[in-house]
């Protein structure tokens, strides 16, 4: 009988040996080349586990918005063409992005986390604009020292006014919050996800769950694996077939009971 709680505790431990590999050869003199290669880390590991018609590079998005920040992982689909490809460097369109994420060695302050957000919704609305999209947007975190409180207060700080904004009354929020920031892994242990609006308040908030087993890193990468396969199968209001939802998601009691706290997001007053 396959292990798939075993398979997704697996994942941790994968990044942390190459983590703790690197450090101990380089020190901690070259903070520079180590975040880089975690970056790679990462890169290495999507191209593993995500289908071949999707390709994992790092660079830039240029749309007729404009170009965003360099990103560190851009998850796109390799059938439209490029701007620009040599080796994992990359230029790409728009209409080509599945996802983005940004790769971090260790959060250390609030301040750091609303820098990190506030970046990834910028890069998300030159790549979707305005448009009613879905996208893949996420913070991955090796570590971190941030308390949940910190987390919760510094995400309700951060102004989604535009992001929030709709175009007629009866929509729940904005177009622009598909693309935000919607997967945050921070550490193995804090899994934060976004969802785009509680029923009863007609809010949008991000679920911070403390998950067991070191699986924060693994249920981060089975969200982007569900998102890849929903968009080449063209099957978002589907339910996943029963053997990959238990491959993707292996917690028999789900992760709602690690739910510790909801940060809601909310237009500046």
């Amino acid at each position: 009988m396959s292990n798939y709680i075993e398979y997704q505790k697996s994942v941790a431990s994968e990044f942390e040996a190459y983590k703790n590999r690197v450090r101990n050869i380089i020190g901690d003199s070259h903070w520079g080349e180590e975040g880089r290669h975690k970056e790679v880390v990462l890169m290495n590991y999507l191209k593993r586990v995500l289908p071949n018609n999707i390709s994992i590079g790092t660079g830039f998005v240029k749309s007729n918005r404009g170009i965003t920040k360099q990103i560190d992982i851009i998850i796109y689909d390799s059938t439209y063409p490029v701007f620009f490809s040599e080796g994992d460097f990359v230029i790409v369109i728009p209409e080509s992005v599945l996802g983005i994420i940004e790769v971090k060695s260790n959060i250390r302050n609030g301040g750091d986390l609303k820098e990190y957000i506030n970046k990834a919704n910028y890069n998300a609305e030159v790549i979707c604009g305005n448009e009613a999209r879905n996208l893949f947007n996420g913070i991955f975190s090796y570590d971190g020292i941030l308390s949940v409180e910190t987390i919760v207060n510094n995400v309700e700080q951060l102004d989604y006014s535009d992001i929030l904004k709709t175009e007629s009354f009866n929509q729940p929020h904005g177009n622009r919050l598909l693309s935000c920031v919607n997967h945050i892994v921070y550490s193995d242990k804090v899994f934060v996800k976004l969802w785009n609006h509680c029923l009863e308040r007609r809010e949008a908030y991000y679920s911070i769950y403390k998950m067991p087993d070191k699986l924060a890193m693994g249920y981060f990468i089975s969200n982007l694996q569900e998102f890849v396969y929903r968009y080449t199968k063209g099957r978002y209001l589907e339910e996943l077939p029963d053997g990959l939802r238990e491959f993707f998601y292996p917690l028999p009691e789900g992760k709602e009971p690690y739910l510790i706290e909801k940060a809601y997001i909310k237009k500046d007053e």
